[in-house]
């Protein structure tokens, strides 16, 4: 039998012994819940970012897509804008030409008359001043076709890449349907 000096020290002593284990045991076990609590909420957090983060970068390639979109159609006007401008330049290149030929067909008629009519300062300037001015507006003429070979490169670059987006984007749809 257990005396009672045996019995006191073990009330005593086991749980003044035991006591600490069983604290470090469920410290441990609450410690681990809150651990995967943590990784939880870190796993939730990461996902949230991933999304917000896809969610930005396709608005962000909407937006780049309709800001090339809206450039293309910008350009497609100013095109036709300038055109016209373009085939009002001709028309008036057209008809300083004809004041310049019947001019210089005067200027000759007039030398070959019997004494010759000399043009006078003022016609000669008049004829000079129109042969100045076909050539600025051909070489103007010249550069609006120019650029206007360039807008159109540009907006067939323009298609091209919005096609090609296009099809990045239904590769990305298909695959991600796979999985």
């Amino acid at each position: 039998m257990i005396t009672e000096p045996v019995q006191l020290a073990l009330v005593v002593g086991v749980p003044t012994f035991a006591a600490p284990i069983i604290i470090l045991v469920v410290t441990r076990l609450l410690d681990r819940g809150d651990k995967k609590r943590a990784q939880d909420r870190e796993d939730a957090v990461k996902r949230q970012v991933e999304e917000a983060a896809r969610l930005l970068r396709i608005a962000t390639e909407a937006q780049a897509k309709h800001a090339l979109e809206i450039r293309t159609e910008v350009r497609a006007v100013h095109t036709l804008v300038n055109s016209d401008k373009t085939q009002g330049m001709e028309v008036n290149l057209a008809a300083i030409e004809g004041q310049l030929a019947a001019l210089l067909r005067l200027e000759r008629l007039g030398l070959s008359i019997v004494p010759p009519i000399s043009a006078t300062t003022d016609e000669l300037a008049t004829i000079e001043m129109l042969r100045g001015k076909t050539a600025q507006l051909r070489a103007a003429i010249a550069t609006r076709a120019e650029q206007a070979k360039q807008l159109e490169a540009e907006k067939n670059e323009a298609t091209r890449t919005i096609q090609h987006e296009t099809v990045v984007e239904r590769l990305v749809q298909l695959e991600q349907g796979k999985q």
